[in-house]
């Protein structure tokens, strides 16, 4: 759901089922509002077990939806918004299986780590398209768990595996 709390007496003003009727995120893992209301919503697609992206109206509408993901186990984990732009940050399990999808296809260069890899995305606020992508992976598990923008400077927050690098 999306809850809607005021933030002077943390009462409850809506409640908005966003996945009834297109099933678009089954664990919702960030949520971010722009100053018109927009609401952006990251976590796992059901089923297929991908990262999304997803913008829905104030009311609960979606608007849009951007899907990244391999056969294995995806996520997206968190959100930021600058005027313009949409920043997510998340897991990818196995870049290898879906070309279409593939670090190439994304434009991310030296990803491939030997399980999850994290990866950031520039996403465009009006239709969610992918602007740009970077990952960084190690020999292990690694997990991107927070990000923040301040200016032109992206913050992540990860845990990184032996050996994990950003390409460049």
């Amino acid at each position: 759901v999306i809850a809607k709390i005021d933030s002077t007496n943390g009462d409850v003003l809506r409640v908005t089922p966003y996945a009834m009727s297109v099933s678009t995120i089954t664990a919702a893992h960030g949520i971010a509002v722009d100053s018109d209301g927009g609401v952006y919503v990251c976590g796992i697609k059901p089923y297929a077990k991908d990262a999304v992206v997803a913008k829905f109206s104030e009311t609960g509408v979606l608007l849009w939806e951007t899907v990244v993901g391999t056969t294995g186990h995806d996520s997206c984990d968190a959100l930021a918004l600058t005027s313009d732009a949409v920043y997510a940050v998340g897991n990818m399990a196995d870049w290898s299986a879906k070309p279409e999808l593939s670090p190439t296809e994304l434009g991310i260069t030296g990803s491939g780590g030997a399980q999850n890899d994290v990866f950031v995305l520039q996403l465009g606020k009006s239709d969610g398209s992918i602007t740009w992508a970077t990952s960084v992976h190690g020999m292990g598990r690694d997990i991107g768990t927070g990000i923040a923008v301040s200016g032109t400077d992206i913050f992540i927050a990860a845990t990184l595996s032996t050996g994990a690098t950003w390409p460049g």
